[in-house]
């Protein structure tokens, strides 16, 4: 009788033909168990799970630690063994289609987070729920990929932000609130001065703000300084037109239970000893 703490000998493995699929699409894989031994199977299943990793963060007296939670965003299981006992030397193999939902998330990878990589994960799962031993268990790693957009799918969409502050009035126009890979975003800052203000820089920046768990993790996509050392005086209106790349997106806009990708267009007039004039605008990004 094998030893519920010990695991049977057995090789169970799954075989996927494409480890790249597109929302919508369909996998198929095959199972195949190689006893070594004899034990009885109380059910088998292979499933498409998408996995959410996101950072818990801790703080104390003794510290700031951080550890990885994860959460299953959407799990399609398939029986493909029922009560049965195996024999040793005679291999079992069951082939089965999953389907990609049509809405699925891609694959993304986030900013490391100490030893924690935060992000969205995707992998087909064999289990085997063996009597009186330990569980069988095995996965391959999939990736999903949102198809590119072509330019008839996307219609631009200019977006506005408006923010008045004590020592002036801020205006940033971005020419499309929606982008995607190899995009250029192209706009404008508007200052209608109230008061004197001496800024260090004027700039602007395409900014991705990550969110996985409950640590915020800023990354600088592009950037652009209009001026250094300006003097703006009450009554003067000044615009600064800019161009932002998107570049490559990998980790695109996103929003879960437990966590978040923003995309925005900030811009600054910096000042020393002094807080800065700031207004942004958020942007929706996919791949």
């Amino acid at each position: 009788m094998l030893s519920r703490f010990r695991r049977p000998q057995a090789d169970l493995s799954i075989h996927v033909d494409t480890t790249e699929l597109r929302p919508g699409g369909e996998l198929e894989a095959r199972v195949v168990l190689l006893p070594e031994s004899d034990f009885h199977v109380r059910q088998g299943t292979i499933a498409l799970v998408c996995t959410e990793n996101y950072v818990q963060k801790t703080s104390s007296q003794y510290g700031t630690h951080y550890s990885r939670k994860r959460q299953t965003l959407y799990n399609m299981e398939e029986s493909f063994l029922n009560d049965v006992t195996v024999r040793n030397g005679l291999p079992h193999s069951t082939d089965v289609r999953l389907a990609v939902p049509p809405d699925a998330l891609p694959t993304m990878n986030g900013i490391k987070v100490s030893h924690v990589e935060p992000g969205i994960t995707w992998e087909v799962t064999a289990f085997l729920d063996v009597a009186g031993a330990r569980d069988i268990r095995c996965e391959q790693q999939v990736i999903i990929r949102r198809p590119h957009a072509t330019d008839d799918d996307v219609s631009p969409r200019p977006v506005v932000a408006q923010t008045k502050h004590e020592q002036c009035a801020l205006t940033l126009t971005v020419s499309n609130g929606d982008a995607r890979s190899g995009d250029t975003l192209e706009g404008d800052l508007r200052a209608e001065m109230l008061q004197d203000v001496t800024a260090e820089e004027v700039r602007a920046a395409l900014v991705r703000s990550e969110n996985f768990g409950n640590e915020q993790k800023n990354r600088t996509v592009d950037e652009v300084t209009f001026e250094r050392e300006v003097s703006l005086r009450p009554g003067h209106v000044r615009e600064w037109r800019f161009k932002l790349d998107v570049g490559q997106v990998g980790v695109p806009s996103l929003n879960t239970e437990k966590s978040s990708v923003r995309w925005l267009v900030k811009a600054w007039l910096t000042r020393n000893m002094r807080r800065d004039l700031r207004i942004e605008q958020e942007i929706r990004v996919d791949v």
